[in-house]
């Protein structure tokens, strides 16, 4: 699990989800938001109820996506600070091996870097 100073609050939230722009992957959306300069990059994930309808599943992919994301962050991205991130779920990735999402996780990451 991220610490609690890299995850988005909820006022965070809403602001990125409403004015964020948007990038696809194959199992994720990303909505990312640009912070003013110097600050370290936030993130939060967004599991709807059409992909996972327990709670105990919903639970269980964030868990397993903050830590694609922790992982993800350290090693390479380091450099990429100032982001406000939301990952959205499009569909049940506990299907999916944890190095496939860490590596769709980082493309996404990647492509806010090229725009």
């Amino acid at each position: 699990m991220l610490p609690k100073k890299k995850r988005l609050t909820t006022a965070l939230f809403d602001q990125v989800f409403k004015t964020g722009r948007v990038q696809h992957s194959r199992s994720f959306w990303m909505r990312s938001f640009l912070l003013p300069t110097g600050l370290s990059s936030r993130f939060a994930v967004a599991v709807s109820k059409k992909v996972a309808p327990t709670a105990v599943l919903r639970n269980k992919i964030k868990r397993l996506v903050y830590k694609a994301i922790e992982i993800t962050d350290t090693q390479t991205l380091a450099d990429q600070s100032g982001q406000m991130v939301i990952f959205g779920v499009k569909n049940d990735v506990t299907k999916v091996s944890f190095p496939e999402i860490g590596e769709e996780i980082k493309n996404l990451l990647l492509k806010i870097g090229q725009k």
